[in-house]
């Protein structure tokens, strides 16, 4: 009899401990999901103050590279936690730091290469309109066009790719289906709507350039 007792004793010890043990895991496992959404809601902040500028090109250009930095060591961190532990919130929150981390770090470059051919534009009209009888005339319009034209090219190159990775959001979007709050992630609209002026501000620097373009050509 005493021995039945020691062995249900035994058992008791056995599953309490075993219940304290999935206790506790399970705990680990929350605090770590909690994490990783903590980081996924710090690169939406970051994407939704990219979304609405409020400073100068070169300025805001800076804040969105810092965000970009923010999103890689979040990205970082996330891909380092066990993944038994995260499971789909760990690929979906990854697919989601690094779609962000590119988003801003292109939405940085538009700003500031927007600047660059903006100011090109100008100065090779001015050029072309208004400093005409100078000896180093010519040599210096083809300087310009050049230096305008490398530019312009880097600049539809960076929307391209941006145009790409906010149409990739989409997808990092859906793998949060029944994973994290809708409240957590940036606003598909928002994305496109930057998105779309990025696009219309191209065309209306190619149709500058296309101008440009004629000013110099033979006649």
């Amino acid at each position: 009899m005493k021995k039945s007792y020691l062995v249900l004793g035994l058992l008791a010890l056995v599953i309490a401990a075993t219940m304290g043990y999935v206790r506790w895991d399970r705990q680990q496992t929350k605090k770590m999901q909690d994490a990783v959404l903590e980081r996924v809601g710090n690169a939406t902040a970051a994407l939704s103050v990219g979304l609405k500028p409020e400073a100068g090109p070169a300025a805001q250009s800076q804040v969105l590279n810092d965000a970009a930095q923010s999103a890689d060591a979040d990205l970082a961190a996330v891909r380092s936690m066990p993944a038994g532990r995260i499971l789909l919130l760990g690929g979906a929150a990854a697919e989601y730091l690094d779609t962000t981390r590119e988003l801003l770090k292109r939405r940085a470059k538009i700003l500031l290469l927007g600047n660059v051919v903006g100011h090109g534009i100008h100065q090779f009209r001015d050029h072309m309109l208004n400093k005409r009888g100078a000896s180093n005339w010519t040599s210096e319009a083809v300087r310009l066009k050049n230096a305008l034209e490398e530019n312009f090219r880097d600049y539809q190159r960076t929307i391209e790719a941006h145009t790409k990775l906010s149409g990739g959001m989409a997808g990092a979007y859906k793998r949060f289906d029944g994973l994290a709050p809708a409240g957590r992630l940036v606003s598909l609209t928002g994305i496109a709507v930057v998105r779309d002026q990025a696009i219309a501000m191209e065309k209306e620097m190619a149709a500058n350039m296309e101008a440009l373009r004629y000013m110099l050509a033979p006649r």
